[in-house]
């Protein structure tokens, strides 16, 4: 086992299905309320010292999500915009398959405003 680090994020306040739009001239672009999220995440990065790191990989991460209620969620949707964000505060280089080797995710009980735990662990040999 390599280094290990953990972040302690807002819950996502839009799903992944939600945080770009499209429109008829098929130009795309990330909400306002994603691109809030992604700024909040990218301070939480580099407030514990992980902006920047470019994590190569191979890396396991766990996801531990608290909702902020119990409305029925879709686990793919909560780490796909949180994925995006973490990608783009350069903790790691991408979010492939090549990098990201490892990857689970667990709901657990719903906490006020909710929030999202994401232990991220280098894999070595």
């Amino acid at each position: 086992m390599g280094r290990a680090f953990a972040l302690l994020l807002p819950y996502p306040p839009v799903s992944g299905n939600h945080a770009t739009k499209h429109t008829r001239s098929r130009r795309h672009y990330t909400t306002d309320t994603a691109r809030e999220y992604a700024n909040a995440v990218a301070e939480e990065a580099h407030r514990v010292g992980m902006a920047g790191l470019k994590l190569q990989g191979p890396l396991r991460v766990i996801y531990r999500a608290h909702p902020p209620d119990l409305r029925e969620r879709d686990s793919c949707n909560v780490m796909k915009i949180s994925k995006d964000a973490i990608t783009g505060a350069n903790v790691w280089v991408n979010d492939s398959n090549r990098v990201l080797t490892r990857e689970e995710f667990e709901w657990h009980h719903v906490t006020p405003d909710g929030l999202l735990s994401v232990w991220i662990e280098e894999l070595t040999g």
